[in-house]
């Protein structure tokens, strides 16, 4: 799926300049999420993803992990999510929706000419239902290595201090 969005001659401009340290950037988010993943795949119930022995360097659009609601008192995702917001870590809850479950896959795929003859709802993929995963956003790893022990240690908090999360439905 895709569009296609001409960028005018300013954003080329723009993005040129920007180039120029993507490089550094690339470099820089790398080693501090290679970092971030070793301080959380110490907590139970969080699980970064998986890098693959072929893979070198690794661009980040966003960081992703998935979170175990049952080792946080089953606490939902966007609980956590709020929590950790609340912590002064910048985090999306819950994401990651099955594509053939949204809405717009659901009540017009005639935008999506690949998807003629499917009925996304009798479709049914339930690892992929019960996965679920958080982010946080790539120019968190823009960071130092401090940031990334900040992000570690209000995941820890907020683990310690589950029962004060604790749902009620």
């Amino acid at each position: 799926m895709g569009w296609n969005y001409r960028i005018t001659e300013f954003q080329a401009a723009i993005l040129l300049a920007q180039l120029e340290r993507l490089e550094e950037e690339v470099e820089k988010k790398d080693k501090n999420a290679q970092y971030l993943h070793k301080q959380l795949e110490n907590i139970e119930g969080i699980k970064p993803m998986k890098r693959r022995s072929q893979v070198d360097r690794q661009s980040y659009y966003d960081y992703l992990f998935r979170y175990e609601k049952k080792y946080f008192n089953n606490v939902s995702a966007e609980r956590f999510a709020k929590a950790l917001n609340a912590e002064g870590i910048p985090c999306r809850g819950g994401i990651l929706e099955v594509i053939y479950k949204t809405p717009r896959w659901v009540v017009d795929p005639r935008e999506f000419p690949f998807t003629k003859g499917i009925d996304y709802n009798k479709i049914s993929c339930p690892v992929a239902e019960k996965a679920c995963f958080l982010g946080l956003n790539h120019r968190m790893l823009l960071g130092e290595k401090e940031d990334m022990n900040d992000i570690a240690l209000a995941v820890r908090k907020i683990k310690d201090n589950i029962g004060e999360l604790e749902e009620t439905s």
